[in-house]
Parts: C-alpha cells; sequence; structure tokens
C-alpha cells in the first residue's frame, strides 16, 4: 500500500506517553505534525497530569486525556478510552508494565496497537563498555526521537515521516538557564552553578539572563541566591506553565542541563546548549533536532554510567562535573547566537 494512504482517510488514534516531562516533549513535533497531516482526523493523548501542560497551541483536533496514577485502575481506564473512540489506532509511545497493560485491554476489543520498541540491549552495551574515554559510534544507542518517528510510521494512519517545532516566538534578547534536574547525575556542584551564573552575566552584559526552575522552596530560594550578586540575572517566576513556555520561547538560546527543559526548548524551536555529566548523548536522549556541537560533556572511560542520572559516581569523585569546562559553554552559546 503507497505511503500515506494506510488506514481510514479520517483516523481515530490514541497516543499513549504517560511520563516523563522530556520525553513527552520529544513526541510532540511528530504527534503534532501528524495531527496537521490529517486534519480531519481525531486524536488523543493520554498522559499524566504536569506532562499535560506541555500542549499548548495545539492543533484543533488533538485532545489530551489525563491518567492520574493514584486514582485510575487500569483496566477501567482502558474501558474509557474505548468508549471515546471505539475504532482508533493506538500507539503505545511508552512501553512500561502500566501502558502494556492498557493497550492489551484495547487490543482485546479490537483495537491495533502499534507499541514502541525500547533498546534496552544496546543502552546494557553502552553501560558496559570500559576503557575508552571517547564512546564509540558503534555503541550509540538509537535516538528516542527516531524511534518515535519509527513507531508512529509503523502504525496504520496517514503519515509522512514529517515532525517540526512549534515555532518560536519573536526573539529577544534573552538567555535562558535551567541549573536544576531531577537526579544528581544531572546536576553541576553548587560552586560550579555560582561560576557558570557569573560567566554569563559577564559575557553577556546586554541579555537578561532567566533562571528557570520549579517554585518549589529550595529551587526558588537558590535561584534568588544566585541572582543577587546580578543585575542583569533574573528569577523566572511564572504563575502558571503555560506562561513560562511562552517566555521559553522567546529566548535567544536555552542553557540546559540533561534535563526536560531542552526537550522543552527544542519542541518550541528554541536554541539550546546543554551540560551532560553523568549522562551521554549516545544514551539517545539527544533532543529533537539538535546535534552532539551543542552538547557539553568530559570524555571519561566511565561516562556514561547511567541512563538518566540516577546512579551513585563508580569512582566516588565525579570527574564528570569536577571535569566540566564551563569557558566552553560560554564558547559555545556566542557560537549559536552568532549562527
Amino acid at each position: 500500500m503507497p505511503r500515506g494512504s494506510k488506514g481510514r482517510h479520517d483516523p481515530d488514534v490514541i497516543f499513549i506517553r504517560l511520563s516523563a516531562l522530556g520525553d513527552v516533549a520529544m513526541t510532540l513535533p511528530f504527534v503534532y505534525e501528524i495531527c496537521r497531516q490529517n486534519p480531519s482526523g481525531r486524536f488523543l493523548f493520554v498522559t499524566t497530569p504536569f506532562p499535560s501542560k506541555l500542549f499548548i497551541d495545539k492543533p484543533a483536533n488533538l485532545r489530551t486525556v489525563v491518567f492520574r496514577k493514584k486514582e485510575d485502575r487500569t483496566i477501567p481506564f482502558a474501558l474509557r478510552l474505548h468508549k471515546m473512540a471505539r475504532r482508533a489506532e493506538v500507539v503505545d509511545l511508552h512501553a512500561i508494565p502500566r501502558t502494556r497493560w492498557i493497550t492489551l485491554v484495547l487490543r482485546l476489543l479490537g483495537h491495533h496497537v502499534t507499541t514502541l520498541d525500547k533498546p534496552r540491549e544496546a543502552r546494557r552495551r553502552l553501560l558496559g563498555r570500559r576503557f575508552e574515554p571517547e564512546v564509540p559510534r558503534s555503541l550509540y544507542v538509537p535516538r528516542m526521537t527516531q524511534l518515535y518517528r519509527e513507531t508512529l510510521g509503523r502504525a496504520r494512519f496517514p503519515y509522512d515521516g514529517e515532525a517540526k517545532s512549534l515555532g518560536k516566538a519573536e526573539t529577544e534578547k534573552k538567555i535562558g538557564l535551567a541549573l536544576f534536574a531531577r537526579h544528581e547525575g544531572k546536576m553541576l556542584l553548587p560552586t560550579q552553578e555560582e561560576e557558570l551564573v557569573a560567566l554569563l552575566s559577564q559575557n553577556f552584559p546586554d541579555f537578561e539572563i532567566m533562571l528557570y526552575g520549579a517554585n518549589e522552596t529550595y529551587e526558588l530560594e537558590r535561584r534568588r541566591e544566585l541572582a543577587t550578586p546580578y543585575s542583569n540575572v533574573l528569577v523566572a517566576d511564572h504563575a502558571t506553565f503555560e506562561d513560562e513556555m511562552h517566555e521559553i520561547s522567546s529566548l535567544a538560546c536555552m542553557v540546559s542541563m540533561d534535563s526536560a527543559n531542552q526537550h522543552i526548548a527544542r519542541f518550541l524551536g528554541v536554541p539550546v546548549v546543554s551540560l551532560w555529566m553523568q549522562t551521554h548523548p549516545a544514551a539517545g536522549f539527544l533532543p529533537f533536532g539538535m546535534t552532539e556541537e551543542d552538547c557539553i560533556g568530559t570524555d571519561l572511560e566511565c561516562r556514561p554510567c547511567s541512563v538518566y542520572g540516577n546512579k551513585p559516581c563508580r569512582r566516588r569523585d565525579w570527574a564528570c562535573k569536577h571535569r566540566l569546562d564551563l569557558g566552553s559553554v560560554i564558547e559555545r552559546i556566542k557560537a549559536v547566537l552568532e549562527g
């Protein structure tokens, strides 16, 4: 069957990706484009409450359905999805036990299901390497963005494989800095945070340096502490996540750890320079439309020692942090701004 003619002309589709925030953001350039290419179709995206806030300026034919892990039981939730779209194609972009149970019920009810094939063995080979400071290309794990594209391409609805960022707002003289991440292995040392803020303030005096993070007590207080010595460093403090995303869309550049912020910024079309400590782009989590040139890290025999940044340091000295050259971050930002 020719590409673009698969299935019915007006498809009903259920996408499922419950978490994490960055992974949901990575799917959106593809999902939004599929909705645009099938304007008469109806699309549901199932996710958890916080990631559902990512869906700004979404296509009119796309609706989010929130799964609440503590409240929703798997089988009743799957039955509810079936009632909402009885003949829908189902695409599981998460492939965890909970989504497999949901899709099993939907398959028994007659839905065709396409499931993401996670590269678990390739990740094990990558983490098991030794003796080479530079990761050989032969051990690179397929990018998640490519796996999402391939999974969606196997599903039974018209899709030509294209994906686009949302399209950024008019650029302002602002550089974003998102210092926080979920796990210690993805975060700078406190002294490095202070050094990086100082370098940004000094090297880009005509820019506002916007510090992003959750409005939880520690992150908010830490951002205020870091911003205090500098007149051009400001704390981003928005009433809603949607407001924050609209501001991020206007940034000239986002500087982020290996965290959800880089994926959100790329979805919004913003250039990103990201810092990688315990993790590595070779594990497959390079953001949509981004190259390794914009990823700053240190080659070490033990790196990466974790895919998600949630493991203890094997060396017990966090060399991946201490040896990080923050000056190279500034040089890369300059190259991005000039480009």
